[in-house]
């Protein structure tokens, strides 16, 4: 799959950006924004990423740059990753696509919402997986949200969740004894949680067709 290099400030190494696309090239576009520590190669984006491919929209999987060179985010480098993603994926031309979902994982989340501030169109359908607490505000106000999150999740606890209680558009699914990884102690069970949160997220892009 074609991989395209992306410069990035955090160091020489270039961040590595996985692009699929259909054949030909699909009318719609998922985004995957991994977590501080777990990247695209991880289980969960993994599969999340190929099931949106399978069904049948064409996916670019993001690498931050301070990933790509074994180094700390540090305490402000949220900003320089945002701006580093906004100009890469500017550089992609996405103005083709008739509607781009993104979908994130933890720190991802805030990545996403941030973007999709400055992209300079709208991003109605987003996947928050594992979200921070700082994004609340963000989810409610995004038309079609699906919100997946553990319940034994400190860094978005039972109270979060209970914020977004009606919150019109936006669907959460709360997985039992799921911690920030959406594991829970048991491998049998935390496959289980994988199939059923990737299986949410393919039905939630396949909802865009």
């Amino acid at each position: 799959m074609p991989i395209r290099e992306v410069p990035t400030r955090f160091g020489g190494q270039p961040a590595l950006y996985v692009v699929r696309e259909h054949a030909p090239r699909a009318s719609r576009l998922a985004i995957v924004f991994p977590g501080h520590a777990y990247p695209l190669a991880a289980p969960l984006l993994h599969y999340v990423a190929e099931a949106s491919y399978a069904a049948g929209v064409d996916v670019i999987g993001v690498e931050y740059g301070y990933q790509a060179n074994r180094r700390d985010l540090g305490p402000d480098g949220v900003a320089g990753v945002v701006e580093e993603v906004s100009a890469a994926l500017s550089a992609l031309h996405l103005a083709p696509y008739e509607d781009i979902v993104f979908i994130g994982k933890s720190i991802g989340t805030v990545v996403q919402t941030e973007v999709a501030q400055g992209i300079g169109r709208p991003i109605p359908h987003q996947v928050f997986l594992t979200p921070l607490r700082r994004v609340l505000s963000a989810i409610r106000k995004t038309p079609h949200a699906l919100v997946i999150v553990g319940d034994r999740d400190e860094a978005f606890g039972l109270s979060d969740i209970e914020q977004l209680a009606g919150a019109e558009g936006v669907r959460v699914h709360v997985v039992p004894h799921g911690d920030h990884s959406l594991e829970t102690g048991d491998y049998r069970e935390s496959i289980a949680v994988l199939k059923t949160v990737v299986t949410l997220c393919e039905d939630f892009v396949r909802g865009l067709q």
